[in-house]
């Protein structure tokens, strides 16, 4: 009769140990399990993560691309310019707008210049009015200042300030993938003069940036010295500036697109 027990009670135990080891293995392999889905989701983010990092790296190129071909297209002998460009799933418009006020003194001009934009997710890249500006996950950055400088003669104290203006004429919106050429094409210039003492006025508000062309006009008065004396009005978004003499320059261009 204790043989018998005895046997059982083996028999027993062998099967809640064998049961135990089968559970062992279970959570073994689900830790196992576990760990490799962590690994191979930060894995998976960190190159997802990278190749965004790389794409907007690339944009950024790009866009100082489209700002030095705008450049060449403007002050040089040649008036066409072109430069090619990847979709890459996301989309690149050309809307007719901002709206920035130029004032000299009491006379007041509403120029609309255009902006070039290119987006994808949380990410955005703008080309306005000589300056390239982006967005990410609604942080904001300058990538290129706008084309505004000013010059101090010392041999007769004079403040001069250069405000050169890009307008877009023409409207797009494409989205999705492929290659597509921009073509650029100088279509007028005009030169204002102003040769007295006076206070100019550039009017910002309108534009998507608003907080970046305000830092580049703070950043205008150190790297200046604040020549020009330069007072930004963050309430009513415009700069101020005091000049002996003005050149404002405005050229419009034309802006195709063409698939490839």
């Amino acid at each position: 009769m204790r043989n018998r027990k005895t046997k059982a009670n083996m028999k027993k135990k062998m099967m809640e140990n064998g049961v135990s080891e089968v559970l062992s293995y279970i959570f073994v392999f689900a830790i196992v399990v576990s760990v490799v889905s962590i690994v191979y989701l930060q894995v998976n983010n960190l190159i997802d993560e990278t190749r965004d990092k790389m794409k907007i790296e690339g944009l950024r190129q790009s866009f100082k691309r489209v700002q030095n071909v705008i450049q060449l297209t403007t002050y040089s002998d040649a008036p066409s310019q072109t430069i090619e460009f990847e979709l890459q799933g996301g989309s690149l418009y050309l809307e007719n707008r901002p709206v920035f006020t130029i004032m000299v003194d009491n006379d007041s001009y509403n120029i609309t210049t255009g902006s070039l934009t290119y987006s994808f997710g949380d990410y955005s890249i703008t080309y306005e009015n000589g300056g390239v500006w982006e967005t990410y996950y609604g942080e904001q950055r300058i990538v290129g200042e706008p084309r505004i400088f000013i010059h101090h003669r010392n041999v007769d104290n004079q403040t001069i300030i250069v405000v050169v203006i890009t307008r877009f004429n023409g409207t797009f919106s494409y989205s999705g993938e492929g290659s597509l050429r921009l073509d650029f094409e100088k279509k007028n210039t005009s030169i204002d003069v102003y040769e007295f003492n006076g206070n100019l006025r550039i009017y910002y508000g309108n534009s998507s940036y608003v907080d970046k062309w305000e830092e580049f006009f703070q950043d205008l008065k150190t790297v200046e010295g604040n020549l020009a004396s330069i007072m930004v009005d963050t309430d009513n978004d415009y700069a101020e500036f005091s000049f002996n003499k003005l050149i404002i320059t405005t050229y419009l261009v034309d802006v195709n697109v063409v698939f490839m």
